[in-house]
Formats: structure tokens, sequence, C-alpha cells
């Protein structure tokens, strides 16, 4: 299944309709991951995965994240003689303390050895079953685009500085975030009508500077 998928991903597989699976609400892939530094922070930035895994392995990450769990996201559950439950990514652990990081905080807990009654490692915190909605060639595009982000081409994410992150307000006063394409780009379709929509510039050092919008 894995080959065959693979063989398919490469010859017929779309990166651009790819990218729009990753944006898509049914993935939601951008709640964990980010490209360029934009998106979510439980998972790995994907920027670049495309260099580092072969198509099998991709695939295997998708369907089944607990067969490939990158260095650091392996996520550990522990129970405290205090009965406080804390999950995170082991970050370090020696004879004294084990240091988890919490995806959804800024920081590092640290938790005595001494105070841990119970503690499991449960793995990716990626559920299995994400793509079981989407129809095989939208997983074979899915596939391309993964492969093909930081390869040379249309999907490696630019060095010029560009917007990435947007907070978009609607004409009823909801907001949510968005997050630019590969490109660069915030699509016009994924703006609800009328929407106020902002973004921060952060200012390493000071002088003029210009902003162009296309």
């Amino acid at each position: 299944f894995v080959q065959a998928l693979g063989r398919e991903a490469r010859a017929e597989g779309d990166p651009a309709r790819g990218e729009k699976v990753f944006r898509g609400t049914l993935t939601n892939c951008f709640s964990c991951h980010a490209i360029g530094g934009a998106g979510g922070k439980v998972g790995p930035d994907v920027s670049a995965v495309g260099t580092g895994l072969p198509v099998d392995m991709m695939i295997e990450s998708v369907l089944w994240p607990n067969r490939q769990v990158k260095e650091g996201y392996g996520s550990t559950a522990v129970i405290t003689k205090a009965d406080q439950i804390h999950q995170g990514f082991r970050v370090n652990e020696d004879k004294q303390t084990l240091i988890l990081r919490d995806p959804n905080q800024e920081g590092v807990l640290r938790i005595p050895i001494a105070d841990i009654k119970a503690r499991k490692e449960i793995g990716s915190v990626m559920p299995e079953g994400l793509a079981n909605g989407l129809t095989r060639a939208e997983l074979r595009d899915l596939i391309r685009f993964l492969c093909d982000l930081g390869k040379p081409g249309p999907f490696r994410v630019q060095d010029r500085p560009l917007v990435r992150r947007y907070d978009v307000k609607d004409a009823s006063g909801k907001s949510s975030r968005r997050f630019a394409t590969v490109e660069g780009l915030l699509p016009v379709t994924e703006i609800p009508g009328l929407a106020d929509v902002r973004f921060d510039l952060e200012v390493l050092q000071p002088g003029r500077f210009r902003i162009a919008v296309n």
C-alpha cells in the first residue's frame, strides 16, 4: 500500500492541491505544525520536511504517526505523588529532575524525580486516522506537497521577510488566526466576506523599512 501510494504521489500528485488539503479544515494541519515559523507548536515545523524524509516514511508519518516520531516530540505523561497530572515533550532528564515542555504554554516544567508516582510514554500526540476522511486523490496530493516542501521550487520557504500570521475578524466580531501559504500569500477565499485583517511586524533594529502589498 505504501509503495503504491508513493508511486501515485510522485507520478500524479499535485502539490498545489496538496497545500489546500494541508490548509483545509478536515486535516487542520496548521493547528499543530508550522511552515516558515507560522502555525502550531505541538508538532515540528515542516518547512523542509521534504528534504529529510523519503516518500515511504512521509506516508507512514501521516497515516501512522507513532511509527515515525521526531526526536523531541515524543509525549510523556506523568502523575505525581500529589496526584497532579502533567503531559509534555521530554526536554531533558537526570537522576534528580524530569523537564517537560508543554506545547500549549511558554517555558518548561521541572518535575523532581522523587515526586513522580507513575509515568507513561505516549508517543506522538498526532492522532491516527486524521487522513481517513480524505479521498485517494487528496491523500496523494497531500503526500506530494509534503515531499516537495523545502526542495528548490515554489514550495520552498523564501528567505525574504514575509507576513505569515494574520488575525482576521469577521463582520460579527469573531476573530480567527490565518497563516500564509508557502509562497507567502493569504488567499482571499479564506477570508470570511467583509473582514478586518491585521498582522504584526517585528522590527529588529531602528531605521526605515518598506511594506509591499501585492
